[in-house]
């Protein structure tokens, strides 16, 4: 069930930092809390998606301090959210357009002009 769900769940477990639950995931599939996060890429793509959707003066860095705090190892050589968002710019783009039809009008362009950090 949760392999079904968890392109849907571990963004939000990311954004409230929920570290034990990620951890519990990472133990049962037998992978780290970074590699649930990045594997398969639709999961990346969404947890980028509503990181970047919060509300901030410095998106990339307060993105970057969550990630890091989930999972240390996302600090490593690629440190800087674009690298991640370039990973699978096509999946982050996406997600976002998905994002902005469920938003209500007033949101809609905050969350169209995320669009450039996808390409």
């Amino acid at each position: 069930m949760l392999l079904m769900t968890q392109t849907e769940t571990l963004p939000y477990l990311v954004l409230t930092k929920k570290k034990e639950t990620l951890r519990r995931i990472a133990l049962a599939r037998g992978t780290s809390v970074q590699d649930i996060c990045t594997q398969p890429r639709k999961n990346l793509a969404a947890i980028l998606a509503l990181l970047l959707r919060q509300p901030s003066n410095d998106i990339e860095k307060t993105a970057m301090n969550i990630l890091v705090e989930i999972a240390p190892a996302f600090q490593g050589n690629v440190n800087y959210l674009s690298s991640w968002v370039k990973l699978e710019p096509v999946l982050v783009a996406c997600e976002l357009l998905k994002a902005a039809a469920e938003e209500d009008s007033a949101k809609k362009p905050q969350v169209c002009s995320l669009l450039y950090l996808s390409v």
